[in-house]
């Protein structure tokens, strides 16, 4: 029973990493975000209501949507720390990242059973709970940093933009206000 618990977190992601990058790339890694981290906490409560009411297929049913959240995240969590560190130390950023996750792990796997035996299971799984709430936590923080920063752009891009009409540039040559509009794209 072990196994397939482990198992069913897995089976989802086969299909649904891709559909995952899909959400991500059509609603926007702010979202997105927040949309998976509430998946995997859904996922956690759901097992443990399955742990508090002795229901196997609960634990599977959670395991299932906490799986369907968890590895989409990841895809999240990658696109995340490409843009931010575009050209400036990405692959140590994607190594800080990595090694994060598997801190997490380790800590998971050597803490929360000593919860169990403290003070049950139960708690250790609501410990689970707690984790993922603060994941939420964590990506409502990063959802108001890009919105400041998305703000901060609006702005800067409404300073840049002229006050009166320039006149036409000749033909084949490119006006300052559209090399202007190009910068701004490319900076977008």
């Amino acid at each position: 029973q072990y196994n397939v618990l482990f198992s069913i977190y897995s089976w989802p992601n086969v299909v649904l990493v891709f559909i995952g990058g899909l959400v991500i790339d059509t609603y926007g890694s702010r979202r997105a975000s927040l949309a998976l981290a509430t998946l995997v906490l859904v996922g956690q409560v759901v097992m443990l209501i399955g742990v508090l009411q002795h229901r196997y297929w609960l634990l599977l049913s959670g395991r299932f949507i906490f799986g369907m959240g968890g590895e989409s995240l990841g895809v999240c969590q990658s696109i995340i720390v490409s843009r931010w560190f575009a050209g400036h130390e990405l692959a140590t950023a994607f190594g800080l990242s990595l090694t994060v996750s598997r801190i997490g792990s380790i800590l998971s796997f050597m803490l929360l059973p000593v919860v169990d035996q403290v003070a049950g299971i139960v708690s250790a799984f609501a410990v689970g709970v707690i984790i993922c709430a603060l994941s939420i936590c964590a990506a409502l923080v990063y959802a108001s940093i890009e919105l400041s920063v998305e703000h901060k752009r609006a702005e800067g891009a409404a300073a840049l933009q002229p006050t009166k009409t320039p006149t036409r540039a000749p033909a084949g040559e490119r006006s300052p206000r559209s090399r202007r509009s190009s910068l701004l794209q490319v900076a977008r």
